[in-house]
């Protein structure tokens, strides 16, 4: 800028000393006054002769005097930016604002091209729709409109607009009408049905069947042909099959393609041979038929015929070694099933019973309700009948209700006599109701003529559980226990898998002989992975083996999409890794000595039980300490962590929050950080009522108490507070003795009281909010209180450390949150942590998995349980607990009341119906 400053400078002087102290009106300049003045001040006035400005020339202009225009492609002060590529003409754009004027290249929008048309529009101006015929309603090319996943059967072309013709049909319409078709052989464009009936002698929806005249047998010189041929066609195609199988490459790509293949011909092949057989699909009722069972059956062991097999033992190996891409390329993969129909569903009568236009039922597999034509209850509803692993357990994935179906769904639970409903939506999400509420929130309601009353309702941290009792006039009362996930966002996966295991377990452990339903918003995506992680446990239980691949496949034959997206089918394998390390590992209330000691028994690598769970549970952690997303990856630590201002925040490097789990602190002024070395975890019932932190630094005492009074703290579990008198790096954030105050910028500590045990001291502190901050939490005049309860213990003692762990329970169900604190903000305070929550889970549940609570910890804070040492503590402080004579008494009492309230259907408040 000076050089430019410098240079007009001399033109002011040369224009003075060759035309004089000529001066032209304000804006304009030149030997007549008559050029307009282009500066970048539209305030200044230039040269009188040359037009130079001080502040530079307007955008879209440059030169000596302002006065050349920027080339077409070029924009803004001295033309330095490029128009955008995505302007319709040649990267042409205005040069004052690089605004495209003429419009976009085909799949932009915008002033200047850089949006993108949204999904399911494309072309100039994004006023094309992508055609509703695209394959799975997937979107299309922004830019031609090509649907770039295919067509949907029965149309062609890039933009899947074309219809076959009417002598074809199917999937690019490679299949041929029948040629028994009658009329001028048209057939419907997706199904094949003859549109204009049948030639004579012949039946059928595709008349395919020999019709014999009434009275006679059919000769046998047709059936046995027909048969024979039905039989050969399976052959042939069996010996190809296997040929290529032998030919086949090394690529496993290239054998799974071989695999979709032989699927597609031996399924036609079994289609064939059941159409010979005269088979016919009645548009209300399925077909029982012991052809059509040997069809499905056949369908269904394709799919398990499917290679992708993993041992257990090398599960990690194998997602340590494949990537995103990986999973990605193999779920375009998964076989969809071919042929099968979806005439009820999507009829004219039942479409609008679908909650989305592109999820209905296959007629195969559809749950059928009793038709009561008085009520005008038809017999349709978008619910699936899905097998579990080897038919030992049953399930139907169904779409959650929405207000046209929801008398339909409590109707399908009652005839179905439903046990058990896993619903894995929420009701509402990003502002979208995803499912509509079935379940009263007190009392009871009325679906039809079904009342639904609300017995009991347990909230915990990542899941409820309601139970529901279901009853007509004049009938028994049927007891549903609905499992309730709430922490499952809509669009992706949970962060980790860990809570959704615990949730998989909870609905493990109450078996049931009837179908489980399983749903979400459309009953496909989270349904299908949760179904699949259930049969994929059953398999691994059984044989030591997963396969994927076969189980997602599988379920596709009963209901198409499950599991929707490559980013769940990817969460199903990290969500089966943590299930499968936490097999043989629940403890109950009564075993608790035959399990430690199991654990101290050495395994066939001469490593202890214990060592090997330990160590699979830090591996496993360290495994899945990503966010579960690759652009999240940087999340991991806080963003600005290399900040000079921030790292001073940090007493160990090593030891960072999480940006997911992080607190943030709120800035009451511009100069504030929302920065504090801090994460925030579950509790037993509440998602996020636990704080874990370090003892404050001298350069964030005040942020310290920022994090007590914004997140409403209300105990303070203290350890290695013992070290200040050493330890420089300890700021002193209390009052010296009774009575005291501490001012901290806008606050006020003030110590009210203080008594001292042999195991910790205990402190009431009152916070006090001084200045403009006001707290919703605070009562200027009373103040914040917060009980400091801190440690005196050195070491692991068990017994001891549990005397310390009842005392902070005493205090810890208060209303306001539980901050847990040490030297490092993990190593001591984790520990009790995690020890609080596995109590809290005797207590309740009488029943734990301790991999399953130390990792869930460890992927907010991977640094919480860092020795063997510890594991084994938690063990121990567990079977001291449970010895203890209290304790069984409680679990005796809470053992009778359950069988009691199980044999009496009475309500009370026993934590889990139809559990334990």
């Amino acid at each position: 800028m000076s050089v430019a400053i410098t240079a007009v400078s001399i033109l002011t002087l040369c224009e003075v000393e060759i035309y004089g102290d000529r001066k032209c009106a304000p804006g304009y300049f030149g030997l007549d006054c008559d050029q307009q003045c282009r500066c970048n001040d539209t305030s200044e006035t230039c040269m009188s002769i040359t037009g130079g400005c001080l502040s530079g020339c307007l955008s879209g202009y440059y030169g000596q005097g302002c006065q050349m225009a920027c080339p077409a492609t070029k924009w803004g002060v001295d033309c330095l930016k490029d128009c955008s590529p995505l302007c319709i003409h040649s990267k042409m754009c205005d040069r004052t604002n690089g605004l495209c004027n003429d419009g976009c290249v085909a799949g932009y929008f915008g002033p200047t091209c850089n949006h993108e048309c949204p999904e399911g529009k494309w072309g100039e101006n994004c006023i094309n729709n992508c055609s509703e015929h695209c394959a799975n309603a997937a979107p299309c090319n922004i830019r031609n409109g090509t649907c770039e996943a295919g067509c949907s059967p029965g149309y062609l072309g890039d933009t899947c607009n074309t219809e076959c013709n009417n002598l074809t049909f199917g999937l690019n319409c490679l299949e041929n009408c029948s040629i028994n078709c009658g009329g001028d052989r048209k057939c419907d464009i997706v199904s094949g049905f003859c549109l204009q009936g049948c030639k004579s002698k012949y039946g059928g929806r595709v008349c395919d069947q020999l019709i014999q005249e009434s009275g006679t047998e059919p000769p046998l010189v047709i059936i046995i042909p027909a048969a024979l041929g039905a039989i050969v066609a399976v052959s042939v195609i069996g010996v190809v099959v296997i040929y290529k199988r032998r030919k086949k490459s090394n690529d496993p790509s290239v054998e799974i393609q071989d695999k979709v293949q032989d699927c597609k011909q031996s399924f036609e092949s079994t289609n064939l041979a059941t159409h010979l057989a005269g088979e016919t699909v009645d548009e209300q009722v399925v077909n029982k038929s012991p052809e059509h069972e040997v069809m499905i059956e056949n369908m269904y062991s394709l799919a398990e015929s499917i290679d992708g097999s993993i041992a257990i033992h090398q599960l990690a190996y194998f997602m340590n070694t494949h990537d995103r891409r990986y999973f990605d390329e193999q779920f375009k993969n998964i076989p969809a099933p071919e042929n099968v129909s979806t005439t009820i569903g999507l009829s004219q009568k039942n479409r609008h019973k679908n909650r989305y236009k592109n999820i209905c039922t296959y007629d195969h597999s559809r749950v059928h309700l009793n038709i009561n034509e008085e009520k005008n209850e038809g017999d349709y509803i978008n619910a699936s009948y899905i097998q579990g692993y080897k038919h030992e357990e049953k399930f139907i994935a169904s779409q959650g209700p929405n207000s046209i179906i929801i008398n339909d769904f409590v109707r399908m639970l009652w005839e179905q006599k439903v046990e058990k409903v896993v619903m894995v939506t929420n009701l509402i999400e990003e502002g979208k109701v995803k499912c509509d509420q079935y379940w009263p929130e007190d009392g009871k309601m009325m679906f039809g003529d079904i009342k639904v009353k609300l017995a009991v309702t347990h909230v915990f941290a990542d899941y409820t559980i309601r139970r529901l009792l279901l009853s007509k006039k004049g009938t028994d009362v049927q007891q549903v226990t609905q499992f309730h996930f709430t922490s499952w966002p809509d669009k992706g996966v949970p962060i980790t898998p860990w809570a959704l295991v615990d949730f998989e377990q909870r609905v493990a452990f109450n078996p049931t002989s009837r179908p489980v339903v399983v749903h979400c918003s459309a009953g496909v995506g989270r349904t299908g992975t949760f179904i699949a992680l259930r049969n994929v446990m059953r398999e691994a239980e059984e044989t030591g083996r997963v396969n994927f691949l076969q189980t997602v496949a599988r379920l596709r034959q009963d209901r198409m999409n499950m599991v929707q997206t490559a980013e769940q089918y990817e969460f199903l394998h990290k969500a089966a890794q943590v299930a499968i390390a936490c097999i043989g590992t629940t403890i109950t209330a009564y075993d608790v000595d035959e399990k430690v000691q199991h654990l101290l028994d050495k395994s066939v690598s001469g490593k202890t039980n214990l060592e090997n769970e330990f160590h699979s549970v830090c591996a496993l952690s360290a495994d899945l300490q990503t966010a579960g997303k690759e652009e999240e990856k940087e999340l991991k630590v806080y963003e600005n962590n290399q900040d000079v201002d921030l790292m001073r925040k940090n007493r160990c490097p090593e030891i960072m929050p999480n940006q997911l789990y992080r607190a943030k602190l709120s800035r009451s002024r511009p100069e504030d950080s929302d920065y504090i070395n801090a994460v925030v975890f579950p509790s037993f019932t509440k998602l996020d009522h636990q704080l874990l932190t370090q003892l404050p630094l001298p350069t964030t005492v005040e942020d310290f108490w920022r994090l007590i009074a914004e997140y409403n703290v209300t105990l303070v579990v203290v350890f290695d507070v013992g070290l200040v008198l050493h330890d420089k790096t300890l700021g002193h954030y209390l009052p010296a003795s009774v009575n005291e105050m501490l001012n901290i910028r806008d606050y006020t500590v003030e110590l009210k009281s203080s008594n001292t045990h042999t195991l910790w001291e205990e402190k009431n502190v009152v916070v006090r909010t001084m200045g403009p901050l006001q707290l919703k939490s605070f009562n200027t005049q009373d103040g914040h209180t917060v009980l400091h309860l801190q440690s005196k213990l050195t070491t692991l003692d068990t017994k001891t450390l549990l005397q310390f762990i009842k005392q902070t329970r005493k205090h810890s169900n208060k209303k306001g949150r539980v901050l847990y604190m040490c030297r490092d903000g993990a190593t001591y305070s984790g520990l009790v942590c995690v020890l609080n929550l596995l109590l809290d889970r005797m207590d309740n549940d009488l029943r734990l998995t301790v991999p399953l609570v130390v990792g869930a910890v460890k992927s907010i804070r991977p640094q919480v349980i860092p020795t063997l040492e510890q594991y084994h503590c938690l063990y121990q402080v567990l079977q001291r607990y449970s010895d203890t004579t209290t304790t069984y008494s409680n679990f005796e009492k809470k053992s009778e009341k359950l069988i009691q309230h199980l044999d009496n259907n009475v309500d009370d408040n026993v934590l889990y119906a139809n559990t334990e």
